[in-house]
């Protein structure tokens, strides 16, 4: 009689665990695809959109010239780039130094990421000179100075705080304010020779203070007594 051999393990023909979960979970995992998918589709739309959105607003701004026009690309895409160069443009559009200021003041509160940020700055502090806002105007130029991205207009900056100075009387605090201003970045800017030209008038407007030489002892003769007359 022959031994029957007696079989190890048998195999198990069902479906794995894999399987299993996606039998389990099928209704999930198709909800969560269709949601990636309408996910894909929002973030396409939105990105052709803006896309199409910031052309239309620059293409609106190219055409604008006037006061009214740009304020229409404003009020047509408030939240696109377009929007503050025209806000800015209305700045220096402004002829009264009244207008401008508040221009200005607009502009810097509503695009404090814009570009222009630093020259609508320094043209604000400009006004403000203008306008006798000394104190307005130290403290717009301060800011200007502690900003980020702003070594092209600093020199020009010290300049106008120099030229603020001078106004007031202090011409010591002037000078040393142009000299800030010369030797800013190692003198490699455009407002060297206009900061040396100041130096130059506040020292030719200085009083030159003679010396006058001391007077020569002037000894006096001696004074010889009369005779009394003989009566």
């Amino acid at each position: 009689m022959s031994d029957t051999p007696t079989p190890i393990a048998e195999i198990d023909h069902g479906p794995s665990k894999f399987d299993q979960f996606l039998e389990k979970n099928q209704k999930k995992l198709l909800i969560l695809a269709f949601l990636v998918f309408i996910a894909v589709i929002a973030y396409v739309f939105l990105k052709g959109y803006n896309s199409m959105q910031e052309e239309n607003a620059g293409a609106l701004l190219l055409e604008a010239s006037s006061e009214e026009e740009y304020s229409k690309v404003i009020s047509e895409y408030p939240d696109r780039a377009a929007a503050g160069t025209a806000a800015y443009i209305i700045a220096t559009m402004r002829t009264s130094d009244d207008d401008a200021i508040e221009a200005y003041n607009h502009f810097i509160s509503t695009y404090p990421e814009h570009a222009m940020l630093t020259l609508a700055e320094f043209n604000l502090a400009q006004h403000q000179i203008n306008a006798g806002k000394t104190a307005e105007a130290r403290a717009t130029l301060d800011t200007l100075i502690d900003g980020e991205n702003a070594d092209f207009i600093i020199p020009k900056a010290k300049i106008s705080l120099g030229d603020i100075a001078l106004a007031e009387g202090d011409k010591e605090h002037a000078e040393k304010l142009y000299n800030d201003a010369i030797n800013f970045n190692e003198s490699k800017h455009a407002f060297v020779d206009e900061a040396k030209t100041k130096i130059n008038y506040i020292r030719a407007s200085k009083p030159q203070i003679l010396e006058t030489p001391a007077p020569t002892p002037v000894t006096p003769a001696p004074v010889t007594p009369e005779a009394p007359k003989k009566p």
